[in-house]
């Protein structure tokens, strides 16, 4: 069972979860009377591997939360916003869709089907994620996730903001238009500039001084 637990190459919590997933089947194994219930499996004799803590987590200062919500486009500030200021786990916020946002009663209203608990979890909206998601909600239905954060569109955004926080990228450069290239108005071919003739005055008479 060691064997087999180490050869699958997990981490030590997805091993861990693994081993509690074989412990349930054998159970379910002993209550049919297809094991002894005397006798201890090998899953029940292995020890749970130890999980790393994780010391070297980075959590964002409000200074660099307020940099990173001020280089984000409008419609990622809200799911930026609700997962720093709410509390909510990833999956959660992943279900959520803006129905679940009442600003009248100040709650975040987690249905079962969407808390990892199962169980409808109110989430209380503070005073900083209501200033940043109010004038953000949408007039029709949309899911959170659809807004950006979470897909591939948003990669770029998503590494622009990481540079900005890294101190890569002081501020945004405008992005300027390319000049339209000169085509000739019969064939419409591309145009090549040979030479730049300056302006000249009026011509001069011969007997005026110079």
């Amino acid at each position: 069972m060691d064997g087999w637990l180490r050869g699958l190459n997990l981490s030590a919590k997805s091993r861990n979860g693994m081993l509690i997933c074989v412990k349930v089947l054998f159970s379910f194994a002993r209550l049919q009377n297809c094991l002894p219930a005397e006798q201890m499996t090998a899953a029940e004799q292995l020890k749970k591997v130890k999980v790393k803590s994780y010391e070297n987590v980075a959590v964002f200062t409000p200074d660099v939360m307020r940099k990173i919500l001020h280089a984000a486009p409008p419609h990622v500030i809200p799911i930026l916003a609700i997962g720093a200021f709410s509390g909510i786990r990833m999956a959660e916020l992943n279900r959520l869709d803006w129905s679940a946002i009442d600003l009248e009663r100040g709650i975040i209203e987690l249905r079962a089907g969407q808390a990892k608990t199962a169980s409808r979890r109110p989430i209380p909206i503070t005073q900083n994620l209501r200033a940043w998601i109010a004038p953000l909600l949408p007039k029709d239905f949309v899911r959170v996730r659809h807004h950006g954060w979470m897909s591939g569109a948003a990669r770029k955004t998503r590494l622009r903001m990481r540079a900005l926080v890294c101190g890569q990228l002081d501020e945004p450069k405008p992005v300027l238009p390319e000049p339209p290239i000169p085509r000739c108005p019969h064939c419409r071919m591309e145009m090549e500039l040979i030479a730049t003739i300056k302006p000249r005055g009026p011509p001069r008479h011969p007997h005026d001084e110079p």
